[in-house]
């Protein structure tokens, strides 16, 4: 019932163009505020951060294949980082040399490990084993020998590799500062609302003019539906955008639900007339369980601090590099 911690963090695709903002982005946060509210701080940052790195094919080394530069860059970096993804595969079978490297002096104190793409074998050649569809079973290929007989080289404690939960210290505490806007780095450093199912439901229960049985699971409609009801009524409130920063505070919502708290929107604008809430068929009037949207106004903003309990989003505010960030 106490629940656990989860990790949660990000993978990049190493774009060469955002590979630094990016990086930055999920590291960087005002960490002075971690003591006081330790709980709710680390929604700011990635718990860890990922790379898919395929810049050493062959035989090739740490200086050549750009690991070097990858690995100066992430020297200072506060949260671990780790290859999502390696196995560079324009040398067939791959030789697996970046081993050596990933789990040696040369990168060890810098990154944590790394996982080999892919297990099983597709079109796109990059397996360690082939599976057979008809019986399941598993055939190794050349690749599998090559990185087992690389891992088999490894000694973890004397390379540095290995380290004791006991025995980890890092000096590297400060978080990156968070990047700025340019041509090729356009999000905004405030953070959405964590998005809460019971705020959702709280809201649909104290509406009038909801989404017909015509609206489920026909996207095309739903998406017709929308046009039409946000050119006729203000649709901020279910709106979000990642580049200014705004995020309406149902934005979290399922679309069928926000669909249909823009009609009653509409309906109650026209004074409840009957005809407002038809939208040929795709709406329909309906009795509410709930007196008006304040009840779901106060489940949203409602945070239990002393039982380490959330039950609501926006009611508490971080800054962020300056921003604010509701959370």
């Amino acid at each position: 019932n106490g629940g656990r911690y989860v990790p949660v963090g990000y993978s990049s695709n190493d774009d060469q163009d955002i590979r630094v903002p990016i990086s930055e982005y999920f590291n960087c946060g005002n960490d002075n505020e971690r003591n006081s509210i330790n709980l709710l701080l680390w929604k700011l940052q990635a718990d860890f951060y990922g790379v898919n790195l395929y810049e050493w094919c062959g035989e090739s080394t740490f200086e050549q294949s750009g690991y070097a530069d990858r690995t100066r860059e992430f020297s200072s970096y506060s949260i671990p980082v780790i290859l999502s993804e390696y196995g560079c595969n324009l040398v067939l079978p791959r030789p697996f040399t970046e081993v050596a490297a990933i789990y040696g002096p040369q990168m060890s104190s810098v990154w944590s490990g790394g996982v080999v793409f892919e297990w099983s074998q597709e079109i796109n050649s990059y397996g360690l084993v082939e599976i057979n569809s008809q019986d399941g079973s598993v055939r190794k290929l050349q690749d599998f020998y090559n990185l087992k007989s690389q891992f088999e080289k490894i000694d973890a404690r004397h390379s540095g590799a290995r380290l004791e939960m006991d025995e980890y210290q890092t000096d590297n505490t400060e978080p990156s500062k968070c990047p700025n806007k340019s041509e090729v780095w356009n999000a905004s450093t405030v953070l959405p609302p964590t998005p809460r199912r019971e705020v959702c439901e709280c809201m649909l229960s104290s509406l009038t003019c909801v989404a017909s049985s015509k609206i489920h699971n026909n996207r095309e409609l739903m998406d017709g539906q929308f046009g039409i009801v946000c050119g006729l009524v203000d649709c901020a409130n279910i709106s979000m955008d990642g580049s200014s920063g705004k995020y309406g505070k149902f934005s979290y919502c399922s679309p069928e639900d926000k669909l249909s708290y823009m009609f009653d929107v509409y309906y109650k604008a026209q004074k409840e007339v009957k005809e407002a809430c038809e939208f040929k068929g795709a709406a329909k009037i309906i009795k509410p369980t709930k007196s008006n949207l304040t009840e779901c106004e106060n489940e949203r903003s409602e945070v239990n601090l002393g039982n380490k309990k959330r039950s609501g989003v926006g009611s508490l505010v971080l800054e962020r590099a300056g921003n604010k960030v509701a959370v």
